[in-house]
């Protein structure tokens, strides 16, 4: 018997076996593949036509939704931005070990070394937030 409260994880690779099937499609019809935020979001750009297709998460923006998705999160819309050379307020993102949907991705060394590696190429202040969200809540 299953409960709302039961939590499915996928396997660890499984993240890693959807890039490596999208490097494949790309290499195959001759697409830059084009990874951000430790392969999060995935751009596939056709460079004779100029059309490009992102990948945020499992999300496909054939019909928009990924694009949604990417604007919806801060530091995935500061990526693509950077991407496109369009200046914006640069982000890190650092997944927390506590969260069983982020904890496989976490390395077991933590997070610890890249926060300290963001404080010392930008200095302080910092301003930490969510990914997600709007009017300073959680900051």
């Amino acid at each position: 018997q299953r409960f709302a409260s039961d939590r499915i994880m996928a396997p660890r690779d499984a993240r890693r076996n959807f890039v490596n099937v999208l490097q494949a499609v790309a290499e195959k019809h001759g697409l830059e593949f084009i990874s951000l935020s430790h392969d999060w979001v995935i751009q596939l750009r056709d460079k004779a036509s100029g059309k490009q297709c992102s990948v945020f998460g499992y999300t496909f923006d054939i019909n928009g939704a990924a694009a949604v998705e990417i604007c919806r999160e801060k530091a995935a819309t500061s990526l693509v931005l950077e991407q496109h050379g369009v200046p914006n307020v640069p982000h890190s993102v650092f997944l927390s070990p506590a969260n069983p949907f982020t904890a496989n991705y976490v390395p077991k060394s933590g997070m610890w070394a890249g926060m300290q590696e963001v404080v010392s190429r930008c200095g302080f202040p910092v301003v930490i937030k969510p990914l997600k969200g709007t009017g300073g809540l959680d900051v």
